[in-house]
């Protein structure tokens, strides 16, 4: 069983799976299995990830359309006890994996290891660091966040499997808000031993944007 579930939905990211693969495919810490999650693209993108063959990287299809839709998709698939929730324009840098899982190992009850992330541009030339929400373990100013806004970027976080299944999967009726996001964390995080790690190492790329639309 991998420690890890990378769970990727793919819908007309073309331009920069390959770069999330990779990213992937160098970390240092190896026990990982990455489920891609093809959903609906018209470009290029599932042809990039074909390319692929490393044996820890599915490619799967959902039969419905949505991000959210996606990852309880790969959700269902998942065997690592861990999960990321990793976009197909985003990165990670090659310790991203360990310095999470070894938070996690420090951490033994924690359901949630969240940590800090950059965003950056498709040229490079800046990169802005960012720090959860609660981050030192000021719970209330998680909580309070986490009502009107994603407490962190998707990737800066792992989420323990047995945490979220059932009963606490990605709500596929806001798939078409732009705050599904913040649906699906505020319950997750309600009664969850938090876990923080002042590594960033989560690589958010900004100006991207991609509304789903129906196939």
């Amino acid at each position: 069983m991998p420690k890890v579930t990378i769970i990727t939905p793919l819908h007309n990211k073309g331009p920069y799976i390959d770069e999330t693969v990779r990213s992937v495919i160098a970390q240092t810490m190896t026990d990982w299995e990455m489920i891609i999650v093809e959903n609906g693209s018209t470009d290029t993108g599932p042809e990039v990830v074909r390319q692929f063959s490393d044996s820890r990287i599915q490619f799967v299809e959902s039969p419905k359309c949505g991000p959210g839709t996606a990852r309880n998709y790969g959700l269902n698939l998942a065997k690592g006890e861990w999960i990321l929730f990793l976009d197909a324009d985003d990165l990670i840098e090659p310790t991203y994996l360990s310095e999470r899982v070894k938070t996690a190992l420090d951490n033994p009850l924690a359901n949630i290891v969240a940590g800090c992330w950059e965003e950056f541009s498709d040229d490079f030339n800046t990169r802005t660091f960012h720090r959860p929400a609660g981050y030192g373990g000021d719970r209330i100013a998680l909580e309070n966040s986490a009502i009107a806004a994603a407490p962190w970027a998707l990737h800066a976080t792992i989420v323990k499997r047995s945490h979220l299944i059932p009963a606490l999967t990605w709500p596929e009726e806001m798939d078409k808000s732009p705050s599904e996001d913040t649906a699906f964390w505020f319950p997750l995080i309600l009664g969850a031993s938090v876990a923080f790690t002042d590594q960033a190492g989560a690589l958010y790329r900004v100006q991207t944007c991609l509304l789903y639309t129906s196939p």
